[in-house]
């Protein structure tokens, strides 16, 4: 039973880039060319919809807690749960998460953040249709606790990817509170990386509190010169 989840397991959220090499990451849940979420490889119920075989998941996992394997029970659960394409549809829901990934990183809850809400949410939805942006959802019993984004940038080519015109960035990387510590996000980085592979895209950044750093640097990305002209959105 236990081998039929396929279970992806990185280490994930700061400002930093990775190389995307070529033999790290072999999840195959994508967007683009009407590929549904169900034919993807991501993380699927060990049971397949399987009442029995979801009690046997549940009672196996009780059991191995018991026995004191934490990490085992770890990714026992992870396989339980149900990794999907993000729609344009889900617009809203994302838009909460990235809402939410800035409160928790310690940003005032104020009306610049509803500001970017209102703009975020018509800008993701196009940007899903688009193709520009794929996002991951991950369900428990049906109700999304993570979500991350990829989005794809038109970028000259740049001695760290001397052939491509696109790069990736790493966004809208969030866990709700209740499924944290799970690995859930490092699932969600091993997605997003593995579908920047598959495109051939060989550079993918992203920002970070420094708490998330840590993580982040273990799963490949390293801190860089970037630097930041910003004009006052706030009196």
């Amino acid at each position: 039973m236990f081998d039929e989840a396929r279970i992806f397991v990185g280490l994930g959220a700061a400002n930093a880039v990775v190389h995307v090499r070529d033999a790290q990451h072999e999840a195959d849940l994508r967007g683009g060319g009407g590929e549904s979420a169900e034919q993807g490889d991501g993380v699927r119920s060990a049971g397949n919809g399987d009442g029995n075989a979801q009690a046997g998941v549940e009672a196996r996992a009780v059991e191995l807690r018991r026995r004191g394997h934490a990490s085992i029970v770890r990714l026992i659960l992870l396989a339980m749960l149900r990794t999907r394409l993000a729609i344009a549809g889900d617009a809203a829901l994302i838009t909460r998460h990235r809402h939410r990934m800035f409160v928790d990183a310690g940003r005032r809850d104020d009306q610049v953040l509803q500001i970017m809400d209102d703009h975020h949410e018509p800008w993701v939805a196009k940007a899903i249709v688009d193709g520009r942006y794929i996002g991951w959802l991950t369900e428990d019993e049906g109700t999304v606790v993570a979500g991350a984004g990829l989005l794809l940038l038109d970028w000259p080519p740049h001695p760290l990817d001397p052939r491509s015109c696109l790069r990736g960035y790493l966004c809208n990387v969030y866990v709700e509170p209740s499924h944290r510590r799970r690995k859930l996000a490092s699932n969600l980085i091993d997605l997003a990386l593995a579908e920047a592979r598959r495109r051939g895209i060989r550079v993918v950044s992203l920002h970070s509190t420094d708490e998330g750093r840590p993580l982040y640097e273990a799963n490949g990305f390293r801190a860089t010169n970037e630097m930041f002209f910003v004009e006052p959105v706030e009196s």
